[in-house]
């Protein structure tokens, strides 16, 4: 249990930072994305002009914000699917629930990270086509934030697992 315990702790304690970063950088892109669609839609609609790159750059942005976002979410608990189903269960059921979920969660992502670096590595030599970014930055999104909920999910594991083991000792 005092393994168990002790992984828990590190693995939250490198979540915390991580998330830190990823949530205040989905915050940003968030701003960002937005400013650069107020300034496209007032280009294209009062200066009858567009702003050419806008709508690509914008769809990077989301996609990273959304990669980032993630993660924080589920540490949260506010991943409504999931919630719904803990929240209906109690005791030795809820915990076994939390635990498959989380398993599954883990090898979901896990796939995700090898095959999104793949992906990424795979697009590098190609360029966005309204401006000069190689594809390996929008495309490295996907293991990047899948290996964050990845570690989530760990950490939400060992939590469950301790649960399970012993009730009423979760957070």
């Amino acid at each position: 249990m005092k393994i168990l315990e002790r992984l828990e702790f590190l693995v939250a304690k490198t979540n915390r930072a991580m998330l830190k970063g990823g949530g205040f950088l989905a915050m940003v892109l968030a701003g960002v994305m937005t400013i650069i669609i107020l300034l496209s839609v007032f280009w294209r609609y009062v200066l009858q002009n567009s702003i050419f790159w806008s709508e690509e750059l914008s769809k990077m942005l989301m996609v990273w914000m959304t990669f980032m976002a993630a993660p924080v979410a589920l540490q949260r608990g506010i991943h409504i699917g999931i919630q719904s189903l803990l929240n209906a269960t109690k005791g030795r059921v809820h915990y076994i629930l939390l635990v498959t979920a989380q398993l599954i969660i883990i090898v979901l992502m896990a796939v995700c990270v090898k095959e999104g670096f793949e992906l990424a590595w795979f697009a590098r030599r190609q360029k966005a086509s309204s401006f000069e970014l190689s594809m390996i930055w929008p495309y490295l999104s996907m293991p990047i934030g899948s290996f964050m909920i990845f570690s989530v999910s760990m950490e939400n594991l060992l939590k469950a697992l301790k649960g399970l083991i012993q009730p009423g000792t979760d957070d």
